[in-house]
């Protein structure tokens, strides 16, 4: 978390990530909340930010009532997935650890950086490289490699 911000927030992870930019203010008008992709069906299970270096450590859900009318929209599956790979037979475990994924990708950023064309940048995290700030369209892009 950054120091020279003042936050209310407790530190309860090394890594924090922010909303995502194109979410819009939730259907019943809280301030407070917001929600993506309201229209599309479903979202399969995942991992939060898993293609980032800011995938968070902890993810935190606040549920209330809804309006009846929404009672369908926006339900939320959660899994254990610790518990999951503990009961992975070991076969399956060194299947998963052996693939190499990389992703490629380019951030939207809410602020804009000064400057024009690209230059080099430099992100501090494990299996980053390739990262670049492309000044015209205000983007950091970057590799991020897991397994």
């Amino acid at each position: 978390m950054n120091k020279s911000k003042k936050s209310t927030k407790p530190e309860i992870s090394r890594r924090e990530s922010n909303d995502a930019k194109r979410r819009q203010p939730h259907a019943i008008g809280l301030k407070a909340t917001s929600t993506v992709d309201m229209d599309f069906p479903g979202v399969d299970l995942h991992s939060e930010n898993s293609f980032s270096p800011a995938c968070p450590e902890l993810v935190c859900f606040y549920c209330f009532d809804v309006d009846e009318a929404l009672h369908h929209d926006g339900l939320t599956t959660i899994v254990d997935g610790n518990k999951i790979w503990k009961e992975l037979p070991l076969s399956h475990k060194e299947i998963f650890q052996s693939i190499e994924i990389i992703y490629e990708f380019n951030l939207d950023l809410n602020s804009k950086i000064k400057g024009k064309g690209i230059r080099n940048w430099f992100y501090e995290g494990l299996g980053v490289s390739e990262t670049k700030l492309d000044l015209d369209n205000n983007q950091p892009n970057m590799k991020y490699q897991v397994y």
